[in-house]
């Protein structure tokens, strides 16, 4: 049970994180902002409550924080953006930040030129689905990938330009599709990295490390696994 409660409790951190993303991004009206309002859905369905979730937008509301993107590389080749929320500087954040990092041996660095903020239309994986190229090319998105939510459910992300994901979104619900998330994410434009198996286990407890944090919303990297 531990286990468990231990698991529900990262969920649930990890949900409200982006809660606030989606608020700075979009305002705290889920009537006015279709990325909040998806959220409470998909947290609702992660047994989030909803005043949990709403508390967590008014304390967002009440006391706004700094909001930076932190760019860090290592020198095996792989590269980290943090998307944070702080009320500190960004030199006192990235400083905090580096020392969490510290197991990974990444220092700052230009990270953000290799990466291309992509709008997300996340379905759930589920037998009966269409041939999921001509949904993605009906809908209007780019492409699709296999991935995973945050409750490790396998999930399909279909892939368009930012700002276009709403329409995708309408596009894919009018096919008798139902969604269950909206965003963006930065996703890597190169090679993903394969590590090796002596950094693995530091770049797992590492992202572990961060899907607890308070300070950082959501992470993106190009590592295998991880992007």
């Amino acid at each position: 049970k531990a286990a468990s409660d231990k698991k529900q409790g990262t969920v649930i951190n990890q949900v409200l994180n982006l809660i606030r993303v989606a608020v700075r991004d979009g305002g705290p009206d889920p009537k006015l902002n279709n990325s909040l309002s998806s959220l409470y859905d998909m947290g609702l369905k992660m047994r989030v409550e909803k005043s949990t979730m709403e508390n967590a937008v008014k304390k967002f509301v009440a006391a706004p924080c700094n909001n930076f993107i932190v760019e860090a590389r290592s020198p095996v080749g792989f590269l980290v953006l943090l998307d944070v929320s702080s009320e500190h500087s960004l030199s006192t954040t990235q400083s905090f930040l580096r020392k969490r990092l510290k197991r990974l041996d990444v220092n700052a660095g230009c990270a953000l030129f290799a990466f291309d903020k992509k709008g997300i239309v996340t379905i759930p994986k589920v037998d009966g689905l269409p041939d999921l190229d001509d949904l993605a090319i009906e809908s209007g998105a780019e492409d699709w990938r296999e991935t995973v939510d945050v409750e490790d459910n396998p999930v399909i992300e279909l892939i368009c330009e930012d700002k276009c994901q709403y329409k995708v979104r309408d596009a894919v619900n009018e096919s008798g599709i139902n969604t269950t998330l909206v965003t963006y994410k930065y996703l890597p434009k190169g090679d993903i990295v394969e590590l090796s198996d002596d950094n693995t286990a530091a770049v797992q407890d590492t992202f572990a490390m961060l899907d607890d944090s308070d300070m950082v919303n959501t992470y993106y990297t190009n590592i295998a696994g991880h992007s």
